[in-house]
């Protein structure tokens, strides 16, 4: 008995000065905001809400959120449409046609009764519409270009807008014509091996977008006038500008999550930046305790921003 208690004891004192350091070096956007100490240039503190909701029964590599009719649609890879029922919490899914339909590294987005897939795979590139009221599946026959992946993106006037850090240009995808178009420069735009590095999300007339760091040399931060499509440069505070962070527009806030314990908040309506002070529970952690991010997908309606990853294909619901 006494061995037991020993071992237990130093399996504790291991876990002090071993584990707990890795954690903390592991994490190097973590704000301890136990000492009311704000990094420079985030104006207070916030706090939201996460709920756990559901685990996808298959796993994608990649992973394409959006909703329709108290449903989410997780779109991504080779794999069916896993799509779970928000009122029952039970999941069902639509099998793909055939290969041409796979898709990787893009977005999907509801508009009236359909479903767009703004992504592209090895063999077809063109934008996918999806009928839920059906499960059909359509090809729009309107081609990317080969390279693009992870867009910025929202819908506005029953348009697509969207780019890729890889596209010179941003993008319009006009459903009722079929019609892709170009309607903007792209100050985000870098030609390399891109990373999953934007967030993005629309508030009243603009397409909000933050990110680019690592492709970048750092994190810029700008909105698009969709009436117009001038983009504006907004403040970054200086301690976000080289942090990885991925979110997405929900009500009148830019949520944005760096690590298990720092989500930020833009708020559209004071122009000012805030911190959440609860836990984030949604990364998962390596067995050496390093953070593993992963690719993370965000779908919002009127009272929840819903997450999910490829890690560990969760389903997230935040609220405030």
């Amino acid at each position: 008995m006494k061995q037991r208690l020993s071992i237990i004891v130093l399996l504790k004192l291991l876990f002090i000065l071993v584990i707990l350091p890795i954690i903390s070096c592991s994490e190097p956007n973590f704000v301890d905001v136990a000492n009311n100490k704000l990094p420079q240039g985030i104006s207070g503190f916030t706090t939201f809400n996460y709920e756990y909701l559901s685990t996808a029964p298959l796993h994608t590599q990649t992973s394409m959120l959006t909703g329709y009719q108290n449903k989410l649609y997780r779109i991504g890879s080779s794999v069916p449409i896993q799509i779970l029922d928000l009122t029952s919490n039970s999941w069902s899914n639509i099998p793909l046609p055939d290969s041409s339909y796979w898709r990787w590294d893009g977005a999907a987005v509801t508009m009236r009764d359909s479903i767009y897939i703004i992504a592209t795979s090895y063999t077809s590139n063109d934008i996918l519409k999806l009928l839920p009221l059906t499960n059909l599946l359509i090809h729009t026959n309107v081609g990317l270009p080969s390279s693009f992946h992870y867009p910025a993106y929202c819908t506005h006037n029953n348009k697509v807008v969207f780019f890729s850090l890889i596209t010179e240009k941003v993008f319009e995808y006009n459903p009722e014509t079929n019609k892709l178009s170009t309607v903007a420069p792209n100050p985000f735009f870098n030609y390399s091996n891109i990373n999953l590095t934007l967030s993005s999300g629309k508030y009243q007339n603009y397409l909000y977008v933050f990110g680019g760091y690592y492709d970048l040399p750092e994190n810029l931060f700008y909105r698009l006038n969709l009436e117009n499509y001038i983009w504006e440069k907004l403040d970054l505070p200086a301690s976000l500008t080289k942090t990885n962070i991925n979110g997405a527009v929900f009500q009148n806030q830019f949520i944005l999550i760096a690590d298990t314990m720092t989500t930020y908040e833009y708020s559209f309506l004071n122009n000012e930046w805030y911190l959440d002070t609860a836990r984030v529970p949604i990364y998962t952690r390596l067995l050496d305790g390093s953070l593993d991010r992963g690719e993370m997908s965000f779908f919002a309606d009127d009272s929840s921003l819903y997450i999910t990853d490829i890690v560990s294909d969760k389903i997230w619901k935040i609220t405030k």
